[in-house]
């Protein structure tokens, strides 16, 4: 009798099951063919949006964020889901993978605990930067339409102008759209115009870390910056596309600041100048053209002196005042070149460049053990990571299998490319 009266109850109970894991299945697949739909026509802007993200995410860190809040626009995510998955799942393949902007040259920086991500209205931007970067929370506007560009630019430079020094920056980065695509295929065209510098340009690498350089430009022109000087250290010997990389970024961005493309399309900013430095001089260098809100940008540095500029730019920073800030935008081979098209920049970059080979720095700090973070939604709408739960899946969270396919994505024996970073 028992059995004949909970025989209904299972019967539910396991269709009910069934239905769940099928619409569950359908909702992964789904969401596995926006991807792919969104990498097949966007692949390679996003790789390079990707690589300027993180490079962003690394100034916020080298003036001393205590947290990052990773901003997306509500209006753009229901445009291109795809996107916002895929940033907050390359991010923590980074932190997995040990790369940066979570661990440099052996140190770790930042970890993905301090990492959130929040959805948010146009009209709530401005108040969500005033209140969210209180106790050094730097914020990034990650994602927003063209057509919301503007607003974007306008409460970002307003919240950096207004700030109360216990508060953090807020920074953005512009997807490609097409004017941008626009610009930036003028600036490859110096391919043909100036072939004394192919050399160099014909590296995979090389469009990745001019791109990187010239968001970081837009990140000091957003935090008011009244000058700009661009250093480059010079390389040991031995460092060849250190050499050549120098000549052929000055030309490109001078060319894009005399043509007034991306990004000094919009905005009257001083003529930026460059200027070459010996390792020695770098400290007061810096202090020297960093008076009256001036700003810094080392944009070529070999890794035989890159854990010593990066100490350097730390504490200039922590200590700078009133006087401007100095960042970072030198391409590495520990950088994200992990796609198929990324592997072979890795190659490149990683010998004669920013070589992985051991220098006379002394050794390397080791890295702790790597810890289970992953995303939780939360109430107000935030992804925030908690220690041994599944993450960023829907709406900001990951399910299971996906993590999983992250995990197994890290072990030593796993296929390359199995997963996109």
């Amino acid at each position: 009798i028992v059995l004949i009266s909970i025989g209904p109850i299972i019967v539910f109970a396991t269709m009910v099951l069934t239905c769940c894991i099928v619409r569950r299945k359908r909702k992964q697949r789904q969401e596995r063919e926006e991807k792919e739909a969104f990498l097949r026509v966007e692949g390679e802007s996003y790789d390079r949006y990707r690589h300027s993200m993180f490079a962003i995410v690394r100034t916020a860190v080298d003036d001393g964020a205590k947290g990052v809040l990773i901003l997306g626009m509500k209006s753009a995510i229901h445009e291109k889901p795809a996107r916002w998955k895929l940033l907050q799942e390359d991010l923590y393949k980074a932190h997995l993978k040990k790369k940066a902007p979570f661990v440099d040259f052996g140190e770790r920086l930042i970890d993905f605990s301090n990492i959130q991500f929040q959805q948010v209205t146009k009209e709530a931007l401005s108040e969500t930067l005033a209140h969210e970067t209180a106790g050094r929370t730097f914020a990034i506007v990650a994602m927003c339409l063209e057509a919301d560009t503007g607003y974007v630019e306008h409460d970002v430079r307003h919240h950096n102008k207004i700030k109360k020094d216990t508060q953090g920056t807020a920074k953005r980065i512009l997807p490609f759209f097409h004017k941008a695509k626009q610009q930036r295929s003028k600036l490859a065209g110096l391919q043909v115009e100036m072939p004394k510098n192919t050399g160099v340009r014909a590296h995979t690498w090389f469009s990745f870390y001019r791109d990187t350089v010239l968001d970081i430009i837009m990140t000091c022109i957003d935090e008011g910056a009244t000058g700009l000087t661009i250093f480059g250290i010079q390389p040991h010997i031995g460092g060849e596309n250190t050499y050549l990389e120098w000549p052929a970024l000055e030309e490109d961005v001078t060319h894009a600041y005399n043509h007034r493309l991306y990004p000094f399309d919009s905005t009257a900013v001083p003529d930026p100048t460059f200027k070459r430095v010996k390792p020695e001089d770098l400290r007061t260098r810096i202090k020297a053209e960093t008076r009256r809100g001036a700003f810094v940008i080392i944009a070529s540095c070999s890794d035989h002196h890159a854990p010593y500029a990066k100490q350097i730019i730390r504490e200039f920073n922590a200590s700078s005042g009133q006087c401007g800030k100095a960042m970072r935008a030198w391409a590495t081979a520990n950088d994200m070149y992990q796609t198929k098209g990324e592997q072979a920049a890795e190659q490149d970059h990683g010998h004669g460049h920013h070589s992985n080979q051991p220098s006379n720095q002394g050794p390397t700090a080791t890295v702790p053990e790597e810890e289970s973070f992953v995303v939780k939604e939360q109430p107000d709408g935030r992804s925030k990571c908690v220690e041994d739960r599944i993450a960023l899946g829907e709406d900001g969270e990951v399910d299971k299998d996906t993590w999983n396919v992250l995990h197994d994505a890290n072990e030593e024996d796993s296929d390359p490319d199995a997963f996109r970073i």
